[in-house]
């Protein structure tokens, strides 16, 4: 006899080519100013040789700027690499937001969630590595932006665990406290920066999205069998 678990079907993916499209609605718009060329130019500069490697040479080259005018914007690379950093967050936040697809079985929710976050998150292999593992090593005011950045997404956690407790009210379920959902999204870049280490990005979103689903969901409920 089939368990619960063989008999339940499992919940519909997003597919690697929707999380590239929801991901690309953000990136679609020309760039209109000096400062956008830059962010996109040091975008491309990261995915065509990493970040440790890029230069504000290569960043100029890419955007077709001149130095002169990469130093009205920015202090250094580093300082462009940030602010582009801050602008991966706030793309991730979006599409972690827009993850939810409501399902008859609860944990199903977490599943699709992570699944398309990480997704999002590997789009670009050159720009996961270099905000998961390479920007550690550019000192105090990159390790702020990762802690900003992480509390941004566990807040999303939050939210999302949230409106799942209000759709399932049948099941007994409890908040998800800040410190919690930190220690979650913590936990989560860190099982991702290991898939990094081992070149093994593309096989991060289907491998990862049942651990990350089940610790976020464990923390409130009792996953189901």
């Amino acid at each position: 006899m089939a368990s619960a678990r063989e008999e339940r079907q499992p919940p519909a993916a997003i597919s690697p080519e929707e999380a590239t499209a929801l991901w690309q609605l953000l990136t679609t718009e020309e760039p209109k100013t000096p400062r956008e060329r830059l962010l996109m130019g040091m975008a491309a500069a990261v995915q065509e040789r990493g970040l440790a490697a890029s230069t504000v040479a290569d960043v100029v080259r890419h955007a077709r700027a001149s130095r002169r005018t990469f130093y009205e914007h920015f202090s250094d690379r580093d300082d462009c690499f940030l602010e582009l950093y801050e602008i991966i967050i706030d793309r991730l936040v979006w599409l972690f937001e827009n993850s939810v697809v409501p399902q008859e079985v609860w944990y199903d929710e977490f599943v699709i969630a992570s699944r398309t976050y990480l997704y999002g998150l590997v789009v670009s292999p050159a720009l996961a590595r270099a905000g998961i593992a390479e920007m550690t090593s550019l000192g105090p005011r990159a390790l702020e932006a990762r802690t900003r950045g992480l509390t941004r997404l566990a807040d999303v956690l939050i939210q999302i665990h949230e409106e799942g407790r209000r759709r399932h009210p049948d099941i007994p379920s409890r908040p998800i406290t800040p410190e919690l959902a930190l220690a979650i999204i913590a936990g989560e870049h860190e099982l991702v920066l290991q898939y990094v280490q081992q070149d093994r990005i593309a096989a991060i979103p289907e491998e990862l999205a049942p651990v990350c689903a089940r610790m976020s969901y464990l923390i409130g409920v009792i996953a189901p069998d």
